[in-house]
């Protein structure tokens, strides 16, 4: 028995008993200080990690206590609750409850704000951005960007002085306004007249530029073929001997247009062509 075992111990068993009972005597004393709806569970879970460092099993049902009694009204929680209640489901494997109070409040805050203003419109895109920033779901991110552009389209009606901003806001998310519609940097770089600009500055010929343009890069071709169909006329550059590496560049243009109106359509390297 204890007072056996007791008896019979050194010193630093001793101690180690003594701690045994007196763990079990405190944390008994902590969880009977729970209040039975659970909402005290989070100081008393804080209580017993300074006192009681040991009994992680113990803290972890206080904690989950709690976040079951969060979780009844997670619609109405603050954000500053919100996150929270999230961080102990999360810490405590409840990652699913977590998931679901997240996408439970969220909804919450549309239903109260997507029909107003666009302040309002605003605020939805703080929300989900910030739920983006702190909890890393790109969903979320998605929808922090579709609000912030419908309260840039309500801006231009309400308050015309607040698209300045907004367009800032959304530039910093990787979001630009270009000829009427959103888009992103990558495919704004991918649109012919930036990519041909770019290359001409780089002193490539690609597909897109003009007669004119390529003529300039490359200068006068070795050689020039013609050849027309019903609809098009294409002009082959060749530039190069035979038997040796060349440069094909293939313009075209409309059967009644201008030989200036013609664009390049082909480039091709090619070796040892004979």
């Amino acid at each position: 028995d204890r007072v056996s075992a007791y008896s019979r111990a050194d010193a630093a068993e001793r101690r180690q008993l003594e701690r045994l009972v007196y763990r079990q005597l405190r944390l008994t004393e902590l969880q009977s200080s729970m209040k039975p709806d659970g909402s005290n569970g989070l100081d008393v879970a804080e209580l017993t990690t300074r006192e009681l460092p040991e009994e992680v099993e113990g803290v972890r049902e206080m904690e989950s206590e709690w976040a079951d009694f969060r979780l009844r009204s997670t619609r109405e929680l603050k954000r500053r609750e919100l996150d929270q209640l999230i961080s102990v489901l999360n810490s405590i494997d409840r990652r699913r409850d977590a998931d679901r109070a997240l996408s439970q409040w969220l909804n919450r805050q549309v239903e109260k704000f997507r029909d107003r203003g666009y302040e309002w419109q605003l605020r939805l895109a703080d929300e989900f951005l910030h739920a983006s920033t702190r909890w890393k779901n790109p969903d979320h991110r998605a929808q922090g960007i579709l609000y912030l552009k419908r309260a840039w389209k309500s801006a231009a009606k309400e308050a015309p002085e607040a698209v300045t901003e907004i367009e800032e806001r959304l530039g910093h998310l990787d979001q630009f306004r270009l000829n009427n519609r959103w888009m992103t940097a990558e495919q704004i770089e991918q649109l012919p007249a930036v990519r041909t600009a770019r290359a001409a500055r780089a002193g490539l010929v690609v597909g897109g530029m003009s007669m004119k343009q390529a003529g300039e890069i490359q200068g006068i071709p070795s050689r020039r073929v013609r050849m027309a169909s019903l609809r098009h006329v294409d002009d082959v550059w060749i530039y190069g001997e035979r038997g040796h590496s060349r440069l094909i560049i293939r313009l075209r243009r409309g059967i009644s247009e201008a030989d200036d109106a013609a664009t390049v359509v082909e480039v091709r390297q090619m070796s040892g062509i004979r």
